[in-house]
């Protein structure tokens, strides 16, 4: 009230929210005096703006004898993310690697690791574990002319998969290789680009471009594709 930000009326009036939306008022200090670190006019307001600027959203929420707690939230595109770097066809792709339970480097000679096609799924066996494998021909139709994993596997090629775990459950993704793990801030893409599968996009530091994979959207561009192919088989079938 001696600031002048709430008169006396109005202050008994006040939720617990509002009253704690106060210290983002330019000028506000809870300091008794003036010091070199404290009571000089520049906070919390300071704070909240440049977090606006960024377009992010502050929270406070505090409770009397137990402490306060301040919240920064900011888009996906403003944050740093661990992820893994891999190749199809030549392009540069991302996936988080906090989403990766282990990279796989095999061929059909190894003895522990092999993989089998049920209905042209490919299916990996790994240490008494099944792991369905997810061709790029399902989710990047510009690679449809690529090598599939039957062909790759069977002409005795070294195959590189990236397993991830959605749900409780694990996947393969098959890529060309992994080159790099690293962080990067990801950037809004054009909104022609797949918003469904691809999160965003990186530039990595040779000044090429990585799409940001969304694992989730990734899952379910392959079990879409599936769908789609077991409806147009039974219809052959039945033809």
């Amino acid at each position: 009230m001696a600031s002048g930000l709430v008169s006396e009326k109005s202050a008994p009036e006040l939720f617990h929210q509002e009253i704690l939306q106060l210290i983002f008022n330019a000028g506000l200090s809870t300091a008794e005096n003036v010091s070199a670190v404290s009571g000089r006019g520049v906070g919390m307001d300071a704070v909240k703006r440049k977090v606006e600027e960024i377009k992010g959203t502050i929270q406070l929420q505090s409770e009397f004898g137990k402490g306060t707690d301040l919240t920064l939230s900011f888009h996906l595109t403003m944050v740093t993310l661990k992820v893994s770097l891999f190749k199809i066809a030549g392009v540069s792709y991302a996936i988080p690697s906090a989403d990766i339970t282990q990279i796989i480097r095999f061929s059909i000679h190894e003895e522990q690791t092999s993989i089998r096609f049920d209905n042209e799924q490919a299916m990996l066996h790994r240490n008494g574990k099944i792991i369905p494998l997810i061709e790029a021909t399902t989710y990047l139709d510009s690679v449809h002319n690529s090598e599939s994993i039957r062909e790759a596997y069977s002409a005795g090629k070294v195959l590189n998969i990236i397993v991830f775990l959605y749900q409780g459950n694990n996947w393969g993704l098959c890529v060309d290789e992994v080159f790099a793990y690293m962080d990067i801030v990801i950037k809004p893409m054009d909104s022609k680009m797949n918003p469904l599968l691809f999160s965003g996009v990186a530039v990595l530091g040779n000044g090429d471009l990585a799409l940001v994979m969304n694992p989730k959207g990734l899952l379910d561009c392959y079990l879409q594709s599936i769908k789609e192919i077991a409806i147009d088989n039974a219809k052959r079938a039945g033809a």
